[in-house]
């Protein structure tokens, strides 16, 4: 039987889940590489074999994707299967056009075709686009869960390393084991969660940390990265949207699908927007989805405002929301504003690959972009804040990197902003999920009963 010849093109983890999903066991089709940005953690390793079932004992190579045309025209390759997320839709055809023009059809797999099913209830938290406070909902909703009486576990979108080969499922429920076993990479997405007691199941095998998670919980919260669709089927779908970037929501490759799909839509950072861009983005988001619920919340931003006020500061904010989302600020910069912190500029001080990103984002002028956590890309960091010579540090990652800077000769105060849901009157979104749990209740009360 003759196979279809099958590249797939990704780098944050959906690759290798429509692999897994869809193409694994499948004899009729031969995946002969996934492609993924050049820097990408994976770029020149190997899918592991053991992930890749009995048809590929070598594993599969991660090339990189500027190689795509070379590759399908030298490989005689079929289809490009298209894994990514949080694309805008002119970046989308320009890839469909370099696949077209090497010969090879293009196409992405859509929910039924990959989405697993679990047997507890699961909720599910996606974005628009990166950086709308996608994670700040779901730390929320985690907590309003289990304040409700549910044993939550969350289920996260996988997080690809370098060392592929041990993160086909993993378990995290101890903060310090999590700062010691794991990447700073995973650090990021899942240490706001295990700090507040959670357990967090990933993995590039996403049906094996679901299987984990389902026999530590009663209730599964799965939170997607970027603005990626739900790799499981969720009985309540949350798609968190931004006013501050209204109009959006039907530019960008899956974040209109996520809105699309949604039972409930969250407005998000509803004090800082305009009132006439948050109400333009109700009515559209109403056209588009008219069958969901429509809540406001607003993302607070939380910092000892004293040991900031008036001071000398350096930003560092978190890269993916700087890179994908859009936008050349983050809560950093905001904290520094409100408390009237001088913003020193780091440019002039900047080192290496930092100084290279500041000149491809001239946006990115008041502050440092933290887009790689290895330690050679934290110690660029680290000496051009030395020698920037700020009063203190603002370090508004998702993961506290503080001992990471101290560790590399850091000696400026460091200070830590964060930023949590805050809800608009009458707690629409809380009110949202107690209608949900109280729906979960009363079908296991019947199920009982009977």
């Amino acid at each position: 039987m003759a196979r279809t010849r099958v590249i797939i093109m990704g780098g944050a983890g959906r690759e290798f889940h429509d692999f897994n999903t869809y193409f694994r066991n499948r004899p009729q089709y031969e995946v002969l590489a996934f492609v993924v940005p050049k820097g990408t953690a994976t770029e020149g390793k190997r899918y592991p074999p053991d992930l890749c079932g009995a048809e590929y004992p070598a594993g599969i190579p991660i090339e990189t994707d500027g190689r795509l045309g070379e590759l399908i025209r030298a490989q005689g390759v079929e289809e490009v299967v298209f894994s990514v997320a949080d694309v805008p839709y002119t970046e989308l055809m320009h890839r469909a056009s370099i696949v077209s023009a090497a010969g090879a059809g293009f196409r992405f797999l859509g929910p039924r075709q990959t989405q697993l099913r679990s047997e507890r209830p699961v909720v599910a938290v996606s974005g628009v686009r990166t950086g709308v406070g996608k994670s700040s909902v779901a730390r929320y909703v985690a907590g309003v869960l289990k304040e409700l009486g549910r044993q939550v576990a969350i289920v996260h979108h996988p997080v690809p390393t370098a060392t592929l080969d041990r993160q086909a499922a993993e378990r995290f429920d101890n903060g310090d084991a999590l700062r010691a076993s794991a990447s700073l990479d995973e650090r990021e997405e899942f240490e706001p969660h295990v700090d507040r007691g959670f357990a967090v199941f990933s993995g590039v095998d996403v049906e094996q940390a679901l299987f984990a998670a389902e026999e530590d919980a009663d209730t599964l919260l799965w939170e997607s990265g970027t603005s990626d669709t739900p790799f499981l089927v969720p009985d309540l779908h949350i798609t968190v949207c931004d006013p501050l970037r209204a109009g959006q929501e039907t530019q960008y490759f899956p974040g209109e699908a996520n809105v699309r799909l949604a039972h409930l839509l969250v407005i998000n950072k509803v004090s800082t927007a305009r009132p006439d861009d948050t109400r333009a983005l109700r009515a559209r988001l109403a056209e588009l989805n008219p069958t969901a619920a429509i809540v406001d919340a607003d993302s607070a931003v939380m910092v000892n405002a004293e040991a900031l006020r008036g001071k000398r500061a350096i930003i560092l904010e978190d890269g993916p929301t700087l890179i994908h989302g859009g936008i050349g600020y983050g809560a950093g910069l905001i904290a520094a504003i409100a408390c009237k912190a001088e913003i020193v500029d780091p440019r002039p001080h900047a080192v290496g690959t930092l100084k290279a990103q500041y000149e491809a984002h001239p946006e990115w002028q008041r502050v440092i972009p933290v887009t790689n956590l290895s330690r050679p890309a934290l110690q660029e960091i680290a000496d051009t804040v030395q020698a920037s010579a700020p009063d203190v540090v603002v370090v508004s990652t998702p993961a506290d990197l503080r001992e990471e800077l101290r560790g590399l000769g850091v000696a400026t105060p460091l200070l830590r902003v964060t930023y949590e849901v805050e809800e608009r009157s009458g707690a629409p979104l809380r009110a949202a999920i107690a209608a949900w749990v109280d729906g979960l209740d009363r079908r296991d009360q019947k199920s009982a009963a009977s």
